[in-house]
This record gives structure tokens, sequence and C-alpha cells, in this order.
């Protein structure tokens, strides 16, 4: 009988195991919020500093989730660790005093034409989003960019359509056709820096 129970107690034990990185659980698409670690924020001002000082701004450099931490490459965490990451960007300049805008872009499902995309929750989200662009990516823009005026802004709450509460954000829709006449999709998160 004491065999017994200690297998029973065994088994509820490595139930609760605790992920390898406790920051990042494996539900974090799911449930609560991934924090980025010191080692990540670095990545992230690090790209933020080269890209300004570099003027690769205007190469349109981007940094996406998975080169902050290879474990965002996983689909479940491309929400969480895209928007920990745009709040963290958005921090850094406005610190720095750095007059860009920071923005992040989710690549939605491609098309032959233009639709009218309706993303009013976390769901809908989740539908339009796409694999074949790759994960979400920051990308710094001069906050007087001329095509940032042909994307409409969305009307829907960034915590509604995120699940969690987001300020100091505008998230806006991007349809244009490429050359092979396909219709590329975009979702951007933009933060504009205060002052």
């Amino acid at each position: 009988m004491a065999a017994k129970a200690k297998t029973h107690a065994k088994a509820r034990r490595s139930r609760r195991k605790v992920p390898s990185s406790p920051r990042i659980g494996p539900n974090a698409l799911e449930v609560g919020r991934v924090v980025l670690t010191a080692a990540m924020k670095k990545r992230v001002g690090t790209w933020i500093r080269q890209t300004y000082e570099g003027g690769s701004y205007n190469n349109f450099d981007e940094l996406h989730v998975d080169q902050i931490e290879a474990r965002f490459k996983e689909h479940r965490y491309w929400i969480t660790s895209g928007l920990a990451a745009i709040e963290f960007a958005a921090e850094f300049i406005q610190r720095h005093k750095i007059p860009f805008l920071i923005a992040l872009d989710f690549s939605l499902r491609r098309g032959r034409k233009p639709v009218k995309v309706q993303l009013t929750s976390r769901a809908d989200l989740n539908r339009w989003l796409s694999n074949k662009d790759g994960p979400p990516r920051l990308m710094m823009l001069k906050p007087d960019w001329p095509p940032l005026r042909k994307t409409m802004a969305l009307d829907v709450k960034p915590e509604e359509l995120f699940g969690q509460p987001l300020s100091n954000v505008t998230v806006h829709l991007w349809q244009f056709e490429n050359e092979n006449k396909e219709v590329i999709r975009t979702l951007s998160v933009r933060a504009l820096p205060n002052g």
C-alpha cells in the first residue's frame, strides 16, 4: 500500500514539472505574458542602437522575435513575445530619446484580392496569422514616412485583440499587391515615442 501511495505522489509531482525556463511557459500564447530576460532586452536594445546609429532603418532592418529568443520561433509564442518586445522597445526609444516609431508587424494570410479583414479578438488574429513570412518582427520607422499614411487604423481596442492590456499603441492593417499579383496583408502595432 505504501509503495502505491509513493507511486501516486511521484506521478502528481511529475505532472507539476516547471517548464525549463520559468519566464517562458509552454502555453504563453494561451495564458499569461512573456517576460523578457535581461539578455533578451539587451538584444532588442542593441538592435535599436545599431539600426538608428547605422542608418539601417532606411533598408527596413527588422528584428524577428526568434532573433530575441530562439524559442519564440514557435507559433504559440508569436503574439506574447511580440507584445513584450514592442513594450520594451517603446520604453527604450523613449528613455534614449530616439525620434522613431517602433512597429511590431504580424504577417497575415495572403490572397489574390483585397478583402475586409475582420480582427476583433485574439481568436480572429490567430485565424489570420500566416506562417509563410515567419514570426512577427520589430521595425523602426520615421514617423513621417509617407507609406504609413496608406495603412488603415483598425477600430479595435488592442486589449481585446491581443487579450492583454497595452497602452500608447495603435493597430493598423496594411494590404498591398506584390509583383506576383498576390495581396500581402500585415497587422502593424505601432508605438510612437512620447515628446
